[in-house]
């Protein structure tokens, strides 16, 4: 593809489709057993994928705090291009720090702690619809930044078999402690906790900038050294 001077991207030599879908409002069986309640909101995802022929896999896309799937479409594109069903959900700020929006019983936390159990949430959405559309095929977990801890969590609570887990500049030492979430923090003495909780084995990929200040690398190393 290429990007002309108004930023608009432009498929060349082969054929995207991209839709809008909204998520299932049910929330998979999650291990261990935890007392959720359904999101009180519609949650919709962008949907990419080949225009032809059946995806032979499918990626859930975790975006970052305060980001939207349409500003990672370059990733997105090359991902449906390369054969996969990219369903990524968007999470916005604005959708879960109200008082009257309930988050999975987590009314009462503090809004980047909502935000965190909705991206969790809807990301395992997300990926059992790509389970029960595509059988048999890998089922795969990628995301940034906060989505990036979101998509590292996301193994602990379910036994469905999640092929890999591609986490860029995860935040994990800015994450929140909730109940879907009881390992990323500050204290990195918990996250081996988290990798024993697994409930598949996947490939688990990690990449951070070399001068990213956001999510300094050695955060992202300390990650690392907790998953070996």
């Amino acid at each position: 593809f290429t990007v002309d001077a108004n930023g608009d991207i432009a498929d060349k030599g082969f054929e995207i489709t991209k839709s809008t879908i909204e998520l299932p409002s049910s929330t998979p069986p999650l291990t261990p057993p935890l007392t959720l309640l359904n999101i009180e909101r519609k949650a919709e995802a962008l949907v990419y994928q080949p225009a032809e022929g059946t995806p032979k896999g499918g990626v859930v896309f975790l975006h970052g705090f305060s980001q939207k799937p349409k500003n990672y479409e370059t990733t997105l594109r090359s991902l449906a291009a390369a054969g996969f069903k990219v369903v990524a959900p968007t999470t916005w700020l604005g959708d879960v720090v109200w008082p009257w929006v309930s988050v999975d019983g987590y009314s009462g936390s503090s809004p980047p702690g909502k935000l965190q159990s909705a991206i969790i949430v809807d990301g395992l959405r997300a990926m059992e619809s790509l389970r029960q559309e595509l059988p048999g095929k890998p089922v795969s977990l990628v995301g940034h930044s906060m989505g990036g801890a979101c998509a590292l969590v996301g193994p602990s609570l379910t036994t469905a078999e999640i092929t890999s887990v591609f986490a860029m500049s995860p935040a994990a030492a800015a994450s929140q402690v909730t109940d879907l979430n009881p390992y990323l923090a500050g204290d990195v003495s918990t996250y081996a906790e988290l990798f024993k909780a697994y409930g598949s084995t996947p490939q688990l990929v990690l990449v951070s900038a070399e001068k990213d200040k956001i999510v300094p690398a050695e955060t992202v190393r300390a990650v690392y050294d907790a998953a070996a």
